[in-house]
């Protein structure tokens, strides 16, 4: 995969007195990391001085495009989903993870109701959740979870965002 980099984008979060929370995203100008610090807190002071809201958080990233866009071939949509449900750390939480559109390997078989079960025996798919394992390189969603087993999969389909 080829991808090159389209430069910094700051994204910050508001809360409201009702406890809803909205997004403003900013992309930003300036191109080495000291100055998309220096940049992001200005607008975060200039923001603050013109909002009733609570900044609650703000995150900084880089953005990635691939070089060539392009279209998956076949019938694929985001809205097919592999569950994949998860016994987690601390406290044996229970949490599920979803991959979009996943690959027709995963599946227990292609045709019936095997078709509606992901196989967690995977190899491709344990390479996966391993990136959510306690020495792994992420948590699993916004938490601070360490996956500790995978305990079951299913497909599942999902209303688009889009």
């Amino acid at each position: 995969m080829d991808f090159i980099s389209r430069g910094f984008e700051l994204s910050v979060s508001l809360i409201d007195t009702g406890g809803k929370t909205t997004s403003k995203s900013y992309n930003l100008r300036a191109t080495d990391y000291e100055d998309v610090q220096r940049d992001s807190d200005t607008i975060i002071n200039k923001l603050d001085e013109v909002t009733d809201a609570i900044i609650v958080s703000y995150k900084i990233s880089e953005v990635f495009y691939r070089r060539e866009s392009q279209y998956p071939e076949g019938y694929v949509r985001n809205t097919s989903r592999a569950q994949i449900n998860c016994t987690a750390s601390p406290s044996n939480k229970k949490i599920s993870l979803e991959i979009p559109a996943p690959k027709a390997e995963l599946y227990l078989g292609q045709h019936g109701a095997s078709a509606r079960i992901i196989d967690i025996t995977n190899e491709k798919l344990i390479a996966y959740t391993d990136i959510f394992r306690e020495d792994g390189l992420a948590f699993l969603q916004k938490t601070k979870y360490s996956l500790i087993r995978v305990n079951s999969g299913k497909y599942v389909s999902k209303k688009s965002n889009g």
